[in-house]
């Protein structure tokens, strides 16, 4: 008989199998800034524009002392992993107009800062703006032990769809317009008098992710769910009531049994209430580990499958998963805290910047069915 754990490693492989021919069809690229045996390219410009949509690109590291990667514009469906290490890069680094359909990945790249050569400080922007297509960041970071120039670090999100940020750590962060972002196990911290959040006209979704600041959130129009461990503290949190000029309506804060709020000022919706999410990653064992909150002994149905170039309305929210490839690979119960736990090997074979698109529906001890959000995770 099959240990249960060898029994997810065969729904994960059956999972994965839905990539299918996109697999196939596409083409991984070495880039390499010291141009060793087997690279294609030694900078990310002419990487991404000589590659074709779908297409993987894997970023050796160097020592940040002797080399890095120049950042370049994104605005077709590309991976791009570090391997080896994390790879730095410099200068702006942006993803932009990306079509329905089109989604970019991002796995274990440093952004700067670190030395730059003639005692100068690199800097790296990140923006993610104007994209119907999705994106999805995992261990993405910077070096926080070295001084920011918080105008040249920044992360801005700005008219994107689905984006996912999952283990990173980023400064200064801007998202606006947002129809949905999930940080899952990632943190923002404060740089400066800057704000570390500023939320308007969007919603995120924390999943045991931290954020402090002297000025943590600051949200206009906005909606904000805690779920898991998450925290957000600060000594000046605001959020808008909708009495400001700029501001149509006043936000909404959806805090979760185990989630922690600092002080808030201002007159938003506040409420406590179960958070449904879902947080996913890929380790560097290549185990995934699923996190999966909601109603108090709930159960969640686990479903994988190919992405829709439109999400569907479904239970209230968004479906990202295009249903006749959805595969049920697993239900997990909730504790009574509403949270549950799942893990499983990742099948060897399966290669590097291989992605796979979950998505689960939470049902409560009444049959309330509710979506999380959807995950994507990409194997390092």
């Amino acid at each position: 008989m099959l240990e249960p754990r060898q029994v997810h490693a065969l729904l994960i492989a059956s999972a994965l199998g839905l990539l299918g021919e996109q697999l196939t069809a596409q083409t991984t690229w070495i880039v390499d800034a010291l141009n060793r045996p087997g690279a294609h390219f030694v900078d990310l410009p002419p990487a991404v524009n000589a590659a074709a949509r779908g297409d993987i690109l894997l970023v050796r590291h160097v020592d940040p002392l002797m080399a890095s990667y120049t950042g370049t514009l994104i605005d077709k469906a590309l991976t791009i992993v570090g391997i080896g290490g994390k790879p730095g890069v410099t200068g702006i680094l942006a993803i932009e107009s990306l079509p329905a359909g089109d989604h970019v990945l991002l796995r274990d790249l440093r952004l700067a800062p670190f030395p730059a050569g003639a005692g100068q400080v690199g800097n790296c922007q990140l923006l993610i703006r104007v994209n119907d297509g999705s994106v999805h960041l995992h261990d993405v970071d910077r070096d926080m032990l070295r001084p920011l120039v918080p105008q040249l670090n920044q992360t801005g999100l700005t008219r994107c769809g689905l984006v996912t940020i999952t283990e990173c750590t980023l400064s200064s962060t801007q998202i606006t317009d947002c129809t949905r972002v999930a940080m899952t196990r990632s943190a923002a911290f404060p740089t400066g008098l800057f704000e570390t959040l500023l939320l308007d006209r969007s919603r995120l979704v924390l999943i045991d992710s931290t954020v402090t600041g002297t000025t943590a959130v600051r949200s206009c129009d906005a909606e904000l769910w805690l779920a898991g461990n998450s925290s957000v503290t600060g000594r000046a949190w605001a959020v808008a009531d909708g009495t400001s000029a700029s501001c149509r309506g006043a936000s909404t804060v959806i805090t979760g049994p185990t989630a922690t709020l600092g002080p808030v000022t201002g007159n938003p919706l506040v409420r406590a209430a179960p958070v449904t999410a879902l947080g996913a990653r890929i380790d560097a064992n290549n185990d995934l580990h699923l996190t999966v909150t909601g109603a108090a002994a709930g159960l969640a149905v686990l479903s994988a499958g190919a992405p829709i170039d439109n999400p569907l309305s479904l239970w209230g929210d968004l479906y990202y998963l295009d249903p006749p490839t959805v595969f049920v690979f697993g239900f997990l119960p909730l504790d009574a805290t509403g949270r549950g736990a799942w893990q499983a090997a990742i099948p060897p074979g399966i290669a590097t910047g291989s992605s796979l698109w979950l998505q689960s529906l939470v049902v409560d001890a009444a049959s309330n069915a509710a979506l999380t959000t959807a995950a994507v995770v990409i194997k390092p």
